[in-house]
């Protein structure tokens, strides 16, 4: 009897393919691993694949065994991947009696003896090299290849999401791996260690330092000066304060050989910032198309307090068309929404290299992967982008549009502007059922004037006066009506050091309270 495991409720909204409960056919297993080879299938619809494939185990081995005899490296490392993915030990024969063929290329029998070990076909203490013809030209030409991935920021970003993600142990973070890396002296190496300053685990960062040092190229002084003025550990500090002395001493860096010259940035596809929430935070969308046609998304998470929080890379059409589609819907899912405005690469740019130096300043490491493709940042931007002014305002407009300014709750972009309430939760929802219960006008009034009191700050009204201004920017590019940007700009103006409007009065502020006090017992803020 077949089983129709718990798994199948995460797969139903997949192709029947990858779905089905049914023991695949034939033609269903040709068909599902045609879709490896292809390279088209998301995260899950592997996952769900993976699941197919194992309940027909007998039946797969054939299939996987004839794409590890082709020659064709984009067949035999399929086959012999999915061999070890669905751990099939029935591959311990075939597969061995494969690498044994002297007429098979060392290349191909690479990807071979990485199954046959995953699959626990090699005996204890056999070493797999004597399998090869010319195991030293491999290892040469695995390194050149190894050192060209950390050359593309591409291919560095799957690689740091495989090893740095997590708190688990990776091999490639080993002290000893990133020492035989450094000692190459190969400057394609610079972006990995770079990355790596970014890394949760201090040890990684301080070994980092050390890769930087021994590689010895003095460009990368004004990446460890940051390093040694804003990371959070002192031991970092300390440790890249020595190594900017060290490497200040080296001489001009060597010139990159041709052929090692860093990749050339894509041309940008699409830009777009999302209009800034209640706590400060918006994201910034980008995709790329690569030379060879596919495309590549990030979503990368801004905070005006933290700076760059998360960077989300997407590859594969589906997913880069499903943040396309969530893009043309502002992100309308779940009852959520959030504008967003095409910008130029030029814009954004800016925008990323803003938060870049908050997260400095905030002393917080960033997420590697986004350091990765930052240079993608200088790729071309063929597009013609309408960017349009945000209006003046006159003097003699200006009390008038701050007595407006509650308007701008009207606005789906100002519906997360609440504020976070500090202390215990039960005296905020008691302050809430308090409000909502008062009849009138003047009694609800004083509970504002009151709550504001024990939330407003110098610090918390500089920055919703920096919010303001610059959403002010995203209502001029989303609306035709000039008011509403001249609201927010009133608005702003009113919480300068020249403003005669006591925070508690400020129209505005007392809108948002408003807002906050009658959400607090839908959801503590």
């Amino acid at each position: 009897m077949e089983n129709t495991g718990e798994w199948l409720h995460d797969f139903e909204e997949l192709d029947p393919l990858f779905s089905s409960p049914h023991i695949p056919t034939d033609a269903e297993i040709a068909a599902i691993v045609d879709r490896f080879v292809q390279g088209n299938l998301t995260d899950l619809e592997a996952e769900a694949a993976f699941e197919r494939l194992r309940r027909a185990k007998k039946q797969v081995l054939p299939v996987l065994m004839d794409l590890c005899r082709s020659p064709e490296p984009r067949l035999h490392s399929v086959g012999a991947d999915l061999i070890s993915e669905l751990e099939l030990t029935q591959a311990k024969k075939p597969l061995r009696k494969l690498v044994e063929d002297l007429a098979l290329e060392d290349e191909h029998k690479l990807f071979l003896l990485r199954a046959l070990e995953a699959i626990g076909g090699l005996s204890p203490g056999e070493n797999p090299l004597l399998y090869l013809r010319d195991p030293e030209r491999l290892v040469r030409k695995a390194q050149e290849m190894f050192f060209d991935l950390l050359n593309n920021p591409l291919e560095l970003t799957r690689l740091l999401e495989e090893q740095v993600e997590g708190e688990e142990f990776h091999p490639l973070l080993n002290a000893r791996m990133l020492d035989e890396i450094a000692s190459a002296r190969d400057r394609r190496a610079l972006n990995f260690f770079q990355c790596l300053l970014h890394a949760s685990q201090d040890q990684v960062v301080l070994k980092a330092i050390e890769g930087l040092c021994k590689i010895g190229d003095p460009d990368v002084i004004p990446t460890l000066e940051e390093r040694a003025t804003y990371d959070p550990s002192p031991r970092v500090r300390k440790a890249a304060q020595d190594a900017v002395s060290s490497l200040s001493n080296e001489p001009q860096a060597r010139e990159p050989s041709i052929l090692h010259l860093p990749v050339t940035p894509p041309s940008v596809e699409c830009c777009a910032l999302s209009t800034i929430d209640g706590e400060g935070s918006q994201m910034c969308v980008l995709i790329w198309r690569m030379p060879e046609g596919e495309r590549v998304g990030i979503n990368v998470l801004l905070n005006d307090e933290l700076g760059i929080q998360q960077c989300v890379i997407l590859e594969g059409e589906k997913p880069v068309a499903a943040l396309e589609e969530a893009l043309e819907h502002n992100f309308g899912g779940a009852g959520a929404h959030l504008s967003t405005v095409e910008v130029s690469l030029a814009q954004a740019r800016t925008e990323l290299e803003r938060a870049y130096r908050i997260s400095l300043r905030a002393h917080k490491r960033l997420p590697p992967v986004y350091i990765a493709l930052r240079s993608w940042l200088l790729g071309e931007d063929t597009r013609s982008v309408v960017s349009y002014p945000v209006p003046q305002i006159q003097p003699e407009e200006l009390d008038t549009l701050l007595r407006q300014s509650p308007e701008l709750f009207q606005l789906i972009e100002f519906s997360s502007w609440v504020f976070d309430l500090p202390g215990p939760e039960a005296r905020w929802r008691r302050y809430g059922r308090k409000f909502l219960a008062e009849e009138t006008e003047e009694a609800r009034a004083t509970l504002i004037t009151q709550a504001l009191t024990k939330v407003l700050s110098p610090r918390l009204c500089a920055q919703i006066k920096t919010r303001l201004e610059r959403q002010a920017w995203f209502l001029a590019q989303l609306y035709e009506e000039e008011e509403l940007p001249k609201m927010a700009l009133a608005a702003s103006a009113a919480l300068g050091a020249a403003s005669e409007v006591p925070p508690i009065e400020h129209p505005f502020l007392r809108e948002m309270m408003r807002q906050t006090l009658s959400l607090v017992n839908v959801t503590f803020i």
